[in-house]
Formats: C-alpha cells, structure tokens, sequence
C-alpha cells in the first residue's frame, strides 16, 4: 500500500505522512512536550515521555510527590508481646504534644568536638503537622535541646562525626516535659532504625510495599504488621495488614491509602525469644 498523501496536490503542496490501512490514510504524529506557551521538544530517546513512576518519584520530576523508606530493627523480639520494630524496642509512643527534644548520649565521645557523632540532623513534624527539621551539636552525655518542638521526629542521623566516624554512644531524643523518648540511635548505626512514620499534614500516604525478617541467619518465624492511627481524640492503632514466615515481601497494588496526619508503624512478634528483627514499608506521600 502507498502511504503518505501530497497535500495540495495541484500546487505541489507539503507531503504529510501517513499510514494506509485498509484503504484509509491514517496520520503519522510526533509527540511534544510542553505546558501551555511552553515548548519542551519532541518526545525521543533523549528526550522520553514523562512517566511519574518510581524513579521519577525519586528524582523530584513532581514537586507534588515524594517517596520514603521507613526501615527499622528491634533486637529484641519475644513470643508473648507484639513490639514496635524500632531501636528503643518495646512500644513506641509519640509526644503528648509538639516538644522542644533533648538530644542526649551515653558516651561523653558524642560531642561538638568530639571522636564520636558531632552532629546530628533531626527530621520531623511541627505541631501543625508540617515537617521541618534542623542540626544539632552534641554535648555528650549532657542534654542538646532542638530549637524546634516537634509532634514526631521521623529520622535522625550523625552529619558530622570525628576520628570514630560514627556515634560512639546510644543517642536518643527526650521530648522535654512528658520525657518520651520519641527516637533512639543505636552505638554505631550513625542513623535511627525506626519503622515509623507520620503522614504530614494536608497530605496522603500511599503504602506500596512492606517487609519484615530475622537479622542474620534467623530461622524464627516472625508475625509482622502494619498499624496506623489517625490523629484524633481517642483513635485507636488499627490493624492494615499481617504476614507471617522467616521473611516476607509484600507489594500493595493498588497502594493502602493512609490520610494525612496518621501515623504508620510496624510491629512484630516471634515464636522465638531473643529474635532480631527488621521491617520497614515504602510509602508515596502526595499532596
């Protein structure tokens, strides 16, 4: 079949071109890209359509859309209580309200000038649920307070460290007045393992995948979970999603949708006393 059609065929026009099938001329297009009264170039190999999948996600082609890893360890699970897979083990608890937090270690080498963890970055929620965040300089086994209050501190880790190279000492932030510990920084991580999340405000979460194992050659049967609470008078953490087995990976789709403001945990329990344990999800928070 001959494709391709001579446009103003008496006057030697334009050929534009085509594809015949079955009689009809169909016409062969380029894409562009580009918003209104904005030319981006026709879509090519070095110049691909815009997709907003994960790694575009991730490298920010979307302002209105970000990912997050929230991973934690608890080294400590047993066969009788469900706990949070965080480094504090036990049960997590948020502040009762947003807290100026003192930053504290066990170990007089986590200090400005210091061999250990210098300092520390701090991320985290306000009490309008906005995140923020900020750099603290340690003083050792002395408390080093935030300038800000927080409701939730998602993440901490070492941004500068001396001749150690890491911090020396457990470090944990204490909100001031109710004395929560709302993160802890095992010796030596130079980060918070914290299975622990708090959508922001006037945002969503969309949970796309969750796993969970033993740490090491663990042979333990581990039962893990998703629990979420909104954040409202009197709500209790709902149960969203449990697996069980040596280790497990779990893909949502569609992703588990979590409203703003929530906060998201993981929690394990074991058939064996003793048991390390890691778990954490992927989340896509959007506004």
């Amino acid at each position: 079949m001959v494709d391709n059609l001579l446009l103003n065929l008496g006057a030697g026009g334009k050929t534009l071109s085509t594809d015949e099938i079955a009689g009809a001329d169909f016409q062969r297009m380029k894409l562009a890209l580009g918003t209104n009264n904005l030319d981006e170039g026709t879509v090519g190999l070095s110049n691909p359509l815009p997709m907003l999948d994960g790694l575009n996600i991730a490298r920010g082609v979307n302002s209105n859309f970000s990912h997050i890893n929230k991973f934690g360890r608890n080294i400590d699970i047993d066969t009788v209580t469900t706990e949070d897979v965080w480094d504090g083990g036990g049960a997590w608890v948020p502040p009762t309200a947003a807290r100026i937090h003192d930053l504290s270690s066990t170990s007089g080498n986590d200090t400005g000038a210091g061999a250990g963890a210098q300092t520390v970055f701090v991320e985290g929620l306000d009490a309008a649920g906005a995140d923020q965040s900020e750099t603290v300089t340690m003083a050792g086994v002395g408390n080093a307070p935030t300038a800000n209050a927080y409701t939730m501190i998602h993440r901490m880790y070492v941004l500068a460290a001396g001749a150690s190279g890491q911090n020396d000492g457990v470090i944990t932030a204490t909100a001031q007045v109710d004395g929560t510990v709302t993160a802890q920084m095992a010796v030596g991580n130079s980060q918070t393992l914290m299975a622990i999340y708090q959508v922001p405000a006037s945002r969503t979460g969309f949970i796309t995948g969750f796993y969970y194992g033993g740490v090491a050659n663990n042979t333990a049967v581990v039962t893990a979970s998703i629990w979420t609470q909104a954040v409202s008078a009197g709500s209790p953490f709902r149960l969203q999603h449990i697996s069980g087995g040596i280790h497990q990976q779990h893909f949502f789709d569609p992703p588990l949708v979590v409203p703003a403001q929530s906060i998201i945990k993981a929690r394990a329990l074991s058939d064996t006393n003793n048991t390390d344990v890691f778990a954490g999800f992927d989340i896509v928070v959007a506004a």
